[in-house]
């Protein structure tokens, strides 16, 4: 598999994950749980992210500073 199609399949992976998410009441944003389903870093999940929201497939409508 070519990096190409495996960062594709990584984002649908990661918007299905997002998507069921905002279908839950928990809707909290859990880096390092996401890259426990994906099999991937906390680092790749922020990466893939920080791009879904650069391609305005996800927008950020609240932030929760700890």
């Amino acid at each position: 598999m070519l990096f190409e199609e495996w960062a594709g399949e990584v984002e649908k992976e990661l918007l299905v994950i997002l998507e069921d998410n905002c279908q839950t009441d928990n809707q909290n944003f859990d880096a390092a749980e996401i890259a426990d389903k994906l099999k991937v870093s906390e680092n790749t999940v922020l990466f893939f992210l920080s791009r879904l929201i650069k391609d305005k497939k996800v927008e950020v409508v609240k932030l929760k500073i700890k």
